[in-house]
C-alpha cells in the first residue's frame, strides 16, 4: 500500500512539473519601455508584395521571419497580418502588434481597392530589420479623399518594435474615432493584458493593461512620428 501511495505521488509531481513547463510556452512578457520619436518616412523601394488590390475582409496573410523574433517572451519565425490593425505572433495566446485599427483596403470610385501589402528584411544577420508596409488604407473604404500609410519594424538585434506613420490625409484634421496602438493579448485573459499608447501626439505615453479596460491614443501621428516599444526582459 506504502508503494501505490509513493507511486501516486510521484505521478503528481511529474504532472505539476509537466505543467509548469507547459505553462513557460504560453507566457507572455509585456515589459517595454515607450519613446516618441521623429525621422524621415521612406517608402519601401522594393520588397515581397503580400496583398494587392483586394479586399482585406475575413483575410489573413502570413510574414515568414528571416531570424528568430521575440516577442513579449514567446520567439517566432512567422507572423500572421490581419485586416484590423492586428499582427499576430503567436495563435495560441494571439499575443499581437496592435496599429491604427479599424482601417482597411481603400477603394475608389469604381469600387476597385487600391491598398498595398508589402515587407522587405534590411542589414546583415545579427542587425536585420523587417519592415512590413501598409499602403492606402481608409478608415472609409470608400472615401477618396482618405488615405493612411504606416510601416512596421522589427528589429533582429534587441527584439525592438517601431511603428511608423507615414503620409496621411488624418494628421492635419480632426479625427473623431480613437485609435488602438501598442502590445496586446487579444484573449485578454491573462495580466497584464498589454502595453498600449495613450494620450495624443503631444502627451503620448504607454501603460500596462491589467484588465479589460483599453488604453487608447487620440489622434493620427503625423508623417515622420513613430513610436518605439522596447522589452526590458
Amino acid at each position: 500500500m506504502a508503494m501505490k501511495k509513493r507511486d501516486m505521488f510521484n505521478d503528481i509531481k511529474i504532472l505539476v512539473i509537466f505543467a509548469l513547463f507547459a505553462g513557460k510556452g504560453f507566457a507572455q512578457n509585456f515589459n517595454y519601455s515607450f519613446q516618441k520619436d521623429s525621422s524621415e518616412y521612406t517608402a519601401l523601394a522594393g520588397g515581397t508584395i503580400k496583398a494587392a488590390n483586394e479586399s482585406w475582409v475575413n483575410k489573413q496573410f502570413e510574414i515568414p521571419l528571416p531570424f528568430q523574433f521575440n516577442f513579449c517572451g514567446i520567439s517566432t519565425d512567422s507572423l500572421f497580418i490581419e485586416p484590423n490593425g492586428f499582427v499576430v505572433f503567436d495563435k495560441r495566446t494571439q499575443i499581437s502588434i496592435v496599429a491604427f485599427n479599424e482601417f482597411g483596403s481603400r477603394a475608389d470610385a469604381n469600387q476597385s481597392f487600391n491598398a498595398e501589402l508589402k515587407y522587405s528584411v534590411e542589414g546583415t544577420a545579427g542587425s536585420r530589420i523587417i519592415k512590413v508596409q501598409y499602403s492606402n488604407l481608409s478608415k472609409n473604404k470608400h472615401s477618396s479623399s482618405d488615405e493612411l500609410n504606416y510601416q512596421i519594424w522589427l528589429f533582429e538585434a534587441g527584439n525592438l518594435i517601431e511603428i511608423h506613420s507615414g503620409p496621411n490625409s488624418y494628421a492635419d484634421s480632426r479625427f473623431d474615432s480613437p485609435i488602438l496602438i501598442g502590445l496586446i493579448n487579444k484573449n485578454m485573459n491573462s495580466s497584464p493584458n498589454g502595453f498600449l499608447v495613450g494620450g495624443d501626439l503631444n502627451t503620448a505615453f504607454a501603460q500596462s493593461i491589467t484588465g479589460e479596460e483599453l488604453t487608447y491614443f487620440n489622434g493620427i501621428p503625423s508623417q515622420g512620428v513613430f513610436f518605439r516599444f522596447t522589452p526590458s526582459f
